[in-house]
C-alpha cells in the first residue's frame, strides 16, 4: 500500500486504491526484509539509483514471495527476483 499511496497524484486516488485493497494483508518489516533491503542499496544504488524506500518495498514482495503492484514498474524491473504487476 505504501507504494501504490506514494504513486497516487492526489487524495482521490489514494481513496480509491485504500477501498479497493482493503481486504490486503499488511506485512511489517522484520530482520529478514531488512537485511534484503541492505542487499538491494548495496548492489543497485549506484547503478540504478534505487532508494532505500523502494528497496524496503521490493524486499518485502520477494521475502513474501508475492508480486509487487506499483504504479512505477522502472523503479523496481532491474531488480533480479521481484515479480511485477503495473496498476
Amino acid at each position: 500500500m505504501m507504494e501504490l499511496i506514494l504513486g497516487a497524484r492526489n487524495k482521490k486516488e489514494i481513496e480509491n486504491m485504500q477501498k479497493a485493497f482493503r481486504k490486503i494483508e499488511i506485512v511489517n518489516i522484520n530482520e529478514q526484509i531488512s537485511e534484503m533491503a541492505y542487499e538491494l542499496v548495496f548492489k543497485y544504488n549506484k547503478s540504478h539509483n534505487l532508494f532505500i524506500n523502494d528497496a524496503i518495498i521490493a524486499a518485502t514482495a520477494i521475502i513474501n514471495n508475492t508480486t509487487l503492484v506499483t504504479l512505477n514498474i522502472s523503479d523496481f524491473r532491474f531488480i533480479s527476483g521481484i515479480s511485477l504487476y503495473k496498476m
